[in-house]
């Protein structure tokens, strides 16, 4: 994402690879579980986030949301604290109808927000439906196990 980031532009993906990730999306369906890494917070109000690039994370959110994706969660970095939210503040989707009103159909999903396992922490993004563990004036030791369930083999 770094790499391709252009605030003056509107994209922190860059052209090949949102048009790779909408895409992907599309497909979501081939997979049980797609596990997106992003360098930045999605949930946040500007900065060094992905409300930086607000008209890319609406397109990304609007494609979620109109294709029905529901088995997305994200792992995102560069915010020195650990939080999770259970997709009620990961929906930033402005389609309306179904989208708006069924859970299957909406553009929220889980999301991990991690930080180095050791260092200064700070409070970057949210808000966060579980809360952040971040202690902003001491070294903090963070961690968290994501346990997922493949279900039945069948």
């Amino acid at each position: 994402l770094r790499s391709q980031s252009d605030p003056a532009s509107g994209t922190t993906l860059g052209m090949i690879q949102r048009k790779w990730l909408l895409a992907l999306l599309a497909r979501w369906r081939e997979w049980r579980l797609i596990i997106w890494v992003s360098s930045k917070p999605w949930i946040g109000f500007g900065g060094d986030d992905w409300a930086a690039y607000a008209a890319e994370r609406l397109m990304i959110s609007n494609a979620i949301a109109s294709t029905g994706v529901h088995n997305l969660v994200m792992v995102a970095g560069d915010a020195h604290m650990l939080a999770i939210d259970d997709g009620s503040n990961t929906d930033f989707a402005s389609v309306s109808g179904t989208a708006k009103g069924n859970l299957s159909a909406r553009a929220g999903f889980p999301l991990f927000q991690v930080g180095p396992l050791t260092g200064y922490g700070s409070t970057k993004s949210g808000p966060y439906s579980h809360g952040c563990m971040a202690y902003k004036y001491s070294v903090n030791h963070q961690f968290g196990v994501i346990d997922i369930d493949g279900g039945d083999s069948s």
